[in-house]
């Protein structure tokens, strides 16, 4: 087994789940702002 081969393999895994998980969560974000608009709430300026 080539390790040097594992790890690009592993590095590739995390950074494609990652990719995957930033699509959700952006797309849940949207989602969210569409539904409610509210400054007034301030974690909605970071989340």
């Amino acid at each position: 087994v080539d390790v040097e081969k594992l790890s690009i393999r592993a590095a590739f895994a995390i950074a494609y789940m990652a990719a995957k998980a930033n699509e959700h969560l952006t797309r849940l974000i949207r989602r969210d702002r569409a539904e409610s608009q509210s400054p007034s709430d301030p974690l909605s300026a970071y989340f």
